[in-house]
C-alpha cells in the first residue's frame, strides 16, 4: 500500500506542477515546517516504541502516515478553496481530485491501523 501511494504521490507532484504551469506561476520547492515537525515527531515516537516489538513499531509508522495524510488533505483543500475563490474552477476541481486520493489513502491507513491494534490486543491476551 505504501509503494502504491508513493506512486500516487509522484502523480500528485506532477498534477501540482501542471496546475502551476496552467496558472503561469513559477514556484520552487521548499520544505514544509509542518511536515518536518511530523517527521521529527515520528522519529521520537519510533524511538520510544522501539522496545515494544514490531507491532507497536508498525502502529507508530501508521500513526505517522495518518498524520501526514491529514496535513496533505488540509493543504489541498486550502489550495482548492483559494483557486475557486479566484475563479480557477478547473484548478479547484483538479486539486480536489488529488485530495480525494489522499482521503482514500487515509482510509486505507486507518483500516491497517485498526487491524494492527486488533493484533496487538490479541497478542497481549496470549
Amino acid at each position: 500500500a505504501f509503494e502504491r501511494h508513493l506512486l500516487e504521490t509522484k502523480g500528485h507532484v506532477e498534477a501540482l506542477r501542471d496546475v502551476l504551469h496552467d496558472l503561469q506561476v513559477r514556484a520552487d520547492p521548499e520544505e514544509s515546517p509542518a511536515l518536518q515537525g511530523l517527521v521529527e515527531e515520528h522519529k521520537q515516537l519510533a524511538k520510544q516504541v522501539s522496545e515494544g516489538g514490531p507491532l507497536l513499531g508498525d502502529l507508530a509508522h501508521a500513526q505517522a502516515v495518518a498524520a501526514t495524510e491529514h496535513l496533505e488533505m488540509v493543504a489541498y483543500q486550502s489550495a482548492a478553496n483559494l483557486a475557486e475563490t479566484v475563479g480557477e474552477e478547473a484548478v479547484a476541481i483538479r486539486l480536489r481530485e488529488v485530495m480525494e486520493q489522499e482521503e482514500l489513502a487515509l482510509e486505507q491507513v486507518e483500516r491497517a491501523r485498526a487491524k494492527l491494534l486488533a493484533e496487538q490486543v490479541e497478542s497481549e491476551r496470549l
